[in-house]
């Protein structure tokens, strides 16, 4: 898809500085290489919903850049590889109003990062919740290891009041062995997860005190010890 070009040119080939108007009426004003969009560029839709800002190469976005999706209210600030995310960026969402800031893999969430959740969100806590639920005050935030776009390694999830949970994550669910405290009751557990929920071996601790017990899929079957002062 071709259009009309204006600009630099060397043996009847775009290259220096110029601007490309596409004929679906996208709009390329920038650096131009052996006829292809090379070096720093600003391209902008057709009906302007989408400006993105910085590097090219052979007319893919390719280096440090920022993009903005005027409608949405999207915006994100970082480094491309291939037309995709790639590297270290910050991505905002304008309707659930969130932030992360960390390391992409082709347009995915990989690697250390830190997301902001909008206050409207909440962490889906096992497979089959489908369920809306509003934060009260303020909003959540998750610190730790993403895998393909979801909380996958170690990391922590801090709710709006305070709570929080610790330790080992699995596909965006809490599994395998973590530390949550729940603020209200000044308590913690730690011990042992499947799939959001308490399972297998874990204990409480609450007010210098600590009991250890017995979960399967979230609810406590039975205590193995009784409760004892803790240091």
């Amino acid at each position: 898809m071709e259009g009309t070009y204006t600009g630099d040119t060397v043996d009847g080939i775009r290259q220096g500085e110029g601007e490309l108007r596409f004929q679906n009426g996208d709009i390329y004003n920038g650096s131009f290489y052996q006829g292809l969009r090379h070096g720093a560029g600003v391209f902008t839709t057709e009906n302007g919903n989408v400006v993105y800002d910085g590097m090219w190469r052979q007319s893919e976005k390719h280096g440090y850049g920022k993009e903005r999706w005027v409608k949405s209210g999207d915006y994100y600030a970082g480094e491309y590889q291939k037309d995709s995310f790639h590297g270290h960026g910050v991505l905002y969402r304008g309707i659930s109003q969130s932030r992360f800031e960390g390391s992409f893999v082709k347009g995915r969430k990989n690697g250390h990062g830190k997301m902001e959740f909008g206050p409207s969100t909440r962490l889906k806590t096992t497979k089959n919740d489908s369920k809306k639920e509003k934060s009260e005050t303020g909003s959540c935030v998750y610190e730790g290891e993403w895998i393909e776009g979801r909380m996958h390694g170690q990391g922590r999830y801090t709710w709006a009041d305070s709570s929080y949970y610790e330790g080992s994550w699995s596909e965006g669910l809490i599994n395998g062995f973590g530390k949550e405290f729940n603020a209200s009751k000044g308590e913690f557990y730690q011990g042992n997860w499947k799939m959001g929920l308490r399972h297998g071996d874990g204990a409480i601790y609450h007010k210098g005190t600590k009991q250890s017990g017995v979960w399967e899929n979230g609810k406590h079957v039975k205590w193995t010890s009784t409760r004892a002062s803790v240091k």
